[in-house]
């Protein structure tokens, strides 16, 4: 299934309809020129689209996993404890972060995962990484 993430009424109506048990959320604008170019963008998809999808999860009592980043973090230490402070050094992770706290307001029992790597296939659409 394909939805905006960005569009409230297209998720909520593409939720609604699959009624998921679960959600995994893995969709993030990561691109540094698209965060320096378009930073609402970027919030819209790394922060907002979390806390939609996490506020509709937990209305529907489905589970959700936020995939998150080691980006949250600064660099200087790792590996990186559950109890060390996040301390994000660039706009990616400052978004990615803010998520975590939107999916943590909005859905407690969510679990977040804080992944070192992702490789995913690069798409030739701007708006990809927001589609899902």
């Amino acid at each position: 299934m394909k939805v905006d993430l960005t569009d409230d009424a297209a998720t909520a109506a593409a939720f609604a309809a699959a009624r998921p048990a679960g959600v995994v959320h893995c969709a993030a604008e990561r691109r540094p020129d698209v965060a320096q170019s378009d930073p609402e963008l970027v919030k819209r998809i790394n922060v907002e689209a979390a806390r939609r999808l996490a506020r509709l999860a937990a209305a529907a009592g489905a589970w959700l996993v936020y995939v998150s980043t080691d980006y949250v973090f600064d660099g200087a230490r790792p590996p990186y404890e559950i109890s060390d402070a996040p301390r994000p050094i660039n706009f990616y992770g400052v978004t990615k972060l803010a998520g975590e706290h939107a999916v943590q307001e909005e859905h407690p029992s969510a679990a977040i995962l804080r992944v070192p790597v992702l490789c995913v296939r690069a798409f030739r659409s701007t708006n990809q990484g927001r589609i899902n």
